[in-house]
């Protein structure tokens, strides 16, 4: 099982990502974040092997949480904007799904992070 974290200041954002996740068999989410402090102390707890992760949030960025994490979760950003993919890839993060995220490519997303993961 892949452990996920979702990390966006929006709870509807939250929710919608939760619902998507829930068809899929091979992930559980281990815990939710608002904000950029709560996903850091979530993600010392939990250890995910994935991180979905808003841009924009309240106190920061998404991009402000990556040097407090421990391990190496694959960082999948999710946004509203395009304009935050070059700055994505410059961080190395997995991917970069764009809101509203269309099931296919969270489906993608998944099986290519379940093969480097060994799960």
């Amino acid at each position: 099982m892949l452990r996920a974290v979702i990390v966006d200041d929006e709870a509807p954002a939250r929710e919608r990502l939760a619902t998507l996740l829930s068809v899929h068999a091979g992930i559980v989410i281990a815990g939710e974040a608002s904000d950029v402090e709560p996903a850091a102390e979530l993600c010392r707890r939990v250890l995910p092997d994935i991180v979905f992760l808003d841009v924009q949030l309240r106190s920061g960025t998404g991009f402000d949480l990556l040097p407090r994490l421990t391990g190496s979760p694959a960082i999948v950003f999710v946004s509203a904007y395009a304009e935050h993919a070059p700055r994505a890839s410059q961080v190395l993060a997995f991917d970069f799904l764009l809101k509203p995220i269309h099931p296919d490519r969270l489906a993608d997303v998944l099986a290519r992070v379940s093969r480097i993961s060994n799960f």
